[in-house]
């Protein structure tokens, strides 16, 4: 999208210490321009229920960055592994019809369960959060250029 003729994501990282993954508040659109950081998986799992982010392409994103802010947060957990996959349950049941939200999930946990140690998992959560973010930004505009609407 583009806000005042530069172009924005709905989503997007901005650090690690401390953990800044930014969304646009899509509540409050067209009439203000709101953001909001997801610091925790609560943040995420809010921000999916309460509908901040819409549409399948951004939900997706959304869950994909919650799996990297889980990583972030959770360090030092006692059963690492448990710990992903519960996090990972917990993201993809914030709206459980939601195709995107499950598959960007599904594909963050695998990546980040095939990656040994924290420090080597959290930059791989991080890593296939940005591809995901990426490609459905590229979708979007492929849609966009072969004339159809862009929901």
């Amino acid at each position: 999208m583009n806000v005042n003729g530069k172009p924005m994501r709905g989503i997007w990282h901005e650090g690690v210490n401390p953990i800044r993954v930014r969304i646009l508040d899509q509540r409050l659109l067209p009439h203000r321009l709101e953001f909001l950081t997801l610091k925790t998986v609560d943040d995420v799992i809010l921000a999916i229920q309460d509908m901040a982010v819409r549409g399948a392409p951004l939900i997706g994103a959304t869950g994909a960055y919650g799996v990297y802010v889980a990583l972030a947060v959770g360090e030092g957990a006692p059963d690492p592994d448990a710990y992903v996959r519960e996090q990972c349950q917990r993201i993809a049941r914030a709206r459980p019809t939601a195709v995107n939200l499950a598959w960007a999930v599904d594909r963050v946990e695998e990546r980040v369960l095939s990656e040994n140690g924290w420090e080597a998992r959290r930059r791989a959560a991080l890593s296939a959060a940005r591809e995901i973010a990426d490609a459905e930004v590229e979708r979007c505009a492929q849609i966009g250029r072969h004339g159809l609407p862009v929901i």
